[in-house]
């Protein structure tokens, strides 16, 4: 999706193929990030998430494309697999959750404050 490698090049020792995680994004990785920006723009509460960063790392043409509410709509009919998109959606924000109690506070995807660790 994001970065397409037709080749399948041998290592430098020339014994062995890269392995596609060694050249290219993981497919996993691309559906995660897409469902996520998805799923900013939903106004149904229970897959809406906060995720601000997300839409910013997919290509120029899928940020412009997942603005338009009919795409978005068919976009869980497209996952890889039925009910994929909602339980990735359900799932990560069950995880943003505990992850936020955990902390004590309210936690925004970004650098802090200031910038600095």
């Amino acid at each position: 999706m994001w970065q397409r490698r037709t080749d399948n090049r041998a290592s430098e020792k020339g014994d062995m193929p890269h392995k596609r995680i060694e050249t290219m994004t993981s497919r996993t990785a691309e559906w995660t990030c897409l469902s996520r920006a998805v799923s900013s723009f939903e106004t149904d509460r229970c897959y809406k998430s906060d995720d601000d960063i997300a839409p910013l790392l997919l290509p120029d043409l899928a940020r412009l494309l997942i603005r338009i509410p009919f795409l978005r709509r068919l976009f869980p009919r497209i996952a890889p697999s039925k009910g994929m998109y909602e339980y990735l959606i359900s799932r990560t924000k069950f995880i943003d959750d505990v992850f936020r109690q955990g902390l004590g506070r309210p936690v925004r995807p970004g650098p802090p404050p200031g910038g600095r660790v």
